[in-house]
């Protein structure tokens, strides 16, 4: 709690720095505007005064660079006024949460802050030993744990203590594994099992109209979730699914549900015959690629897919593309999952040479004999397409170098 209020005191002080960067520099460009006559001598409420009623004149124009000073104090003034009365607020949600003592809800803030991950078992080991001893990590607990959470996803039961003892922890789960990608460490076999068995129960629920993890975000539509937890629910459910596909991780391409390697390897245009029927099977697909974006672009920022997963997903965009631009649809869905593929180093050093760097686990999308043109074809693609976001995502294929 003491890491989080030195977020909020860093954040004040930097407002506050800004704020006063900001009026010396105001002040030195109104100087700078003080006519010829009147440099060096100092321009107060009453002087120079006003001559007529016109704008023109050395001493108009300096009430009205005093004007403008005086006005630019008072919105500082407000602005300060604020800074400070957010950090009185925080301090006070300081304090609460300090009365509150380790409440789920209090731990999952310092989750979602970045700040706690494992070590909230030193917090309450009375309350959490159970996940740290893996005890509660069975494939029976898996299922059970996949079908109370989609109850609370789909609106059938209302959210409660009990949702948010789940959700911390899942985000338990999704955070020692990102912790482990990001430290080169071992992630548990019982935690990647306890995933792979999470995600094959909600793959098969019944409740999502046979579209398995994919029609999640679907389901989430509605006032039965805020804004807040509908993003932190999909942000948890694609930190696993980046977690499942990571070979680092004991994960893989094969581990992921079917119904987002149906996303991945592309629309299956293999029995459709030439000149009819693409249109729909490419607006279906890029409506289920959408889920997956809802999915992926709320995952960590710092949560990197497997290198297989990330280069079949660059493969599949560069494709879509051609079409994307025949059918004039948006490419905003593409950007969100370009974002997530370019996150891993290695499925960009596959991209851009044709193999993986040595040691890198996972297969290539293309063999060694095609991979010069499959890469020419990707990269060719992903830099001649005209991107909604100016290819901002695109750049994430090279700007790490």
């Amino acid at each position: 709690m003491i890491e989080l209020w030195a977020q909020h005191v860093e954040a004040f002080k930097e407002e506050r720095s800004s704020q006063m960067s900001e009026w010396w520099e105001f002040l030195r460009t109104k100087r700078a505007e003080i006519p010829d006559k009147y440099q060096g001598q100092t321009i107060t409420a009453t002087y120079p005064e006003r001559e007529g009623l016109g704008w023109f004149g050395d001493e108009n124009k300096c009430r009205s660079i005093y004007d403008e000073v005086a006005a630019k104090v008072e919105d500082l003034k407000e602005r300060e006024r604020t800074n400070y009365q957010k950090f009185e607020d925080n301090a006070d949600d300081i304090g609460e949460k300090l009365r509150q003592g380790p409440t789920k809800e209090n731990v999952q803030a310092l989750i979602d802050a970045g700040i706690n991950s494992w070590a909230f078992y030193n917090l309450d080991p009375n309350h959490y030993t159970m996940l740290v001893d893996r005890g509660e990590l069975t494939e029976e607990n898996a299922e059970e744990w996949a079908e109370e959470l989609e109850g609370y996803w789909s609106g059938n039961q209302p959210i409660d203590s009990r949702y948010h003892e789940l959700m911390l922890m899942m985000s338990m789960i999704t955070t020692n594994a990102m912790q482990a990608q990001q430290g080169g460490t071992g992630y548990g076999n019982e935690e990647m099992d306890f995933l792979r068995a999470f995600y094959d129960a909600l793959e098969e629920d019944p409740s999502l109209e046979h579209m398995g993890v994919i029609g999640i975000p679907a389901k989430m539509d509605g006032d039965h979730l805020t804004d807040e937890e509908r993003e932190h629910a999909l942000g948890v459910l694609g930190d696993g699914l980046l977690a499942l596909s990571d070979e680092r991780l004991g994960g893989g391409y094969e581990d992921l549900p079917a119904s987002v390697r149906s996303i991945v390897d592309g629309p299956d245009f293999s029995g459709v015959r030439s000149g009819g029927g693409y249109s729909h099977i490419h607006t279906d697909w890029m409506e289920r690629a959408g889920y997956l974006d809802d999915l992926l672009s709320n995952s960590h920022e710092d949560f990197e897919g497997g290198a297989e997963f990330s280069t079949r997903m660059m493969d599949t965009i560069s494709t879509s593309l051609i079409r994307i631009d025949a059918l004039g649809n948006s490419d905003g869905s593409m950007s969100g999952l370009l974002d997530v593929a370019t996150r891993n180093e290695d499925a960009n050093y596959a991209v851009l040479t044709g193999e993986y760097p040595e040691g890198v686990e996972g297969d290539l999308p293309w063999t060694e004999e095609t991979a010069d043109n499959v890469t020419d074809r990707i990269i060719g693609q992903l830099y001649t397409h005209e991107w909604g976001d100016d290819g901002e995502a695109a750049r994430g294929l090279t700007e790490w170098i």
